[in-house]
């Protein structure tokens, strides 16, 4: 059963998800994402109520050692990473392989250019001593957020450390589930991402967002409640490891007929993206899959603290320069060039459009 709700937040909640329907739609209608729209329920899936501000970490088969989990784990998103073969041996195969070069390539990562820590002991040395990081992914696709966050789980054998782990995900994809591919019941997104660590539920100002018409009033709630459970209650507390995806939208490319020219990140707010300011480190990585070929590359940036940063920059600088640095990646990986939609206030993208 859903939590009782007043007439009040019941009726923001109603707008909400209004709002959702069309774009829960236009999830499935997106080739080759595997996604479904699933109806406004709270209580088939209370993650979709306005009070929902955290899903815990579910604690899925606790009686299966460490290593068989994270092995399992490993085979599953290993599923997902073969190259776009007709054989579907080959995909298997090579998708498997794909997995385990990227495990190794987290654990072989050095911190930074300049500390030649391994990248994996620094972010355990962290959640150790209480520093909170914010784990930045652009992608092209949700899954690429369920893939990238379950390598690195699997690279820190991060089982133990579940409940210090998290992702924040937007409230719109409480709407959706992926397809089975048979007679099952499809899987809410939330479920790919809780065996793994929390989800934080936010309703982020995006492109997005002001294309469905998403309401200001209950998005400002959710996003209160939200930084209410993240930062007064468990950042708090220390030691968490947060992925987020910070242009709240996914990477497009851009095509003159069929051929792609370049990619476009969509519009970032400054004043949301702000919140990554608020962590003690931050690490940015990236998973691309080449659209001819099918296969996947994986970057992994350098751990930056945010105190170090801060004694020369502002929080806006801050942010404009990771995303520098995350712009300046994806287009080493996609060897095209990618640019931004637009990088400031929300407001200056109402005003401009309104125009």
């Amino acid at each position: 059963m859903s939590t009782p709700i007043s007439p009040e937040l019941l009726s923001e909640e109603q707008q909400l998800h209004a709002s959702y329907n069309g774009w829960s739609a236009d999830f499935e209608a997106r080739p080759d994402n595997g996604l479904v729209a699933i109806e406004y329920d709270t209580d088939l899936y209370p993650e979709q109520s306005i009070l929902v501000a955290r899903s815990d970490a579910e604690h899925i088969y606790p009686w299966l050692p460490d290593n068989v989990f994270h092995a399992a784990l490993q085979y599953k998103v290993g599923k997902s990473l073969g190259k776009l073969s007709s054989s579907r041996l080959i995909n298997q195969v090579d998708g498997q392989l794909t997995a385990q070069r990227f495990v190794n390539q987290f654990r072989n990562q050095e911190t930074s250019a300049i500390d030649p820590t391994p990248l994996i002991q620094s972010l355990r040395e962290a959640q150790l001593e209480g520093q909170n990081t914010a784990v930045l992914s652009p992608h092209f696709k949700l899954s690429e957020l369920a893939y990238l966050k379950g390598l690195r789980f699997v690279a820190k054998r991060d089982r133990p450390n579940i409940d210090k782990s998290g992702a924040i995900l937007n409230k719109a994809i409480s709407r959706v589930a992926y397809a089975s591919g048979g007679k099952g019941k499809p899987k809410p997104v939330k479920k790919h991402f809780t065996p793994m660590g929390r989800g934080y539920w936010s309703a982020p100002k995006t492109e997005s967002s002001l294309f469905w018409g998403v309401p200001e009033r209950p998005s400002r709630r959710v996003n209160a409640s939200m930084l209410g459970a993240l930062i007064k209650q468990d950042m708090k507390d220390g030691g968490m490891e947060v992925d987020i995806a910070p242009t709240g939208s996914e990477i497009k490319p851009q095509r003159e007929g069929k051929k792609i020219t370049h990619y476009e990140i969509p519009f970032i707010d400054i004043a949301a993206a702000g919140l990554m300011t608020r962590f003690d480190n931050i690490l940015t990585n990236s998973l691309v899959r080449n659209p001819d070929s099918g296969e996947y590359t994986l970057y992994i940036g350098q751990l930056k603290s945010v105190s170090e940063l801060k004694k020369t920059m502002s929080d806006e600088e801050i942010v404009r320069s990771v995303f520098e640095d995350m712009r300046v990646a994806v287009e080493g990986m996609v060897q095209k060039p990618v640019k931004y939609k637009g990088i400031g206030s929300i407001a200056t993208l109402v005003a401009a459009q309104a125009a």
